[in-house]
């Protein structure tokens, strides 16, 4: 295949998972408020990402467990790219994901960055959420 034709395939499959994520994300499931679960947002700076760390009550105390990363690069002085989203799969439908990029992307541009998103996910999420878009 041909450098432009592989382009033009891969931005095809782009605007294709975009589209896909834009129509559902009006469909997502909240989460109920009445679970023994709570979901944290940690920053994790030297490794360029955040996770969603899943606290689960148990009996002698709370347990966390890595249930989504967000990876981003820095582009420069005032300028961040979001690159990758991920939820395991069995906590995806949840609107999980539609919470966890809200947190990250307030918390990027509350520090003064420029925020772009290179990721499907994220950009298919700025498009339907305009208060979260640059």
């Amino acid at each position: 295949m041909e450098p432009q034709d592989q382009q033009e395939s891969k931005e095809t499959a782009d605007a294709a998972l975009i589209a896909e994520v834009t129509s559902i994300i009006d469909e997502i499931e909240i989460p109920s408020s009445d679970t023994d679960v709570e979901i944290s947002v940690r920053k994790l700076d030297e490794e360029q990402r955040f996770v969603a760390v899943l606290e689960e009550w148990e009996t002698g105390g709370v347990r966390g467990r890595e249930i989504g990363t967000i990876r981003y690069r820095i582009e420069g002085d005032h300028q961040v790219d979001v690159y990758s989203t991920y939820v395991r799969p069995e906590f995806r439908g949840r609107g999980i994901t539609g919470d966890f990029l809200a947190d990250v992307l307030d918390r990027l541009r509350d520090t003064g960055m420029q925020v772009t998103e290179s990721c499907p996910v994220a950009a298919a999420f700025v498009l339907a959420n305009a208060a979260h878009g640059a």
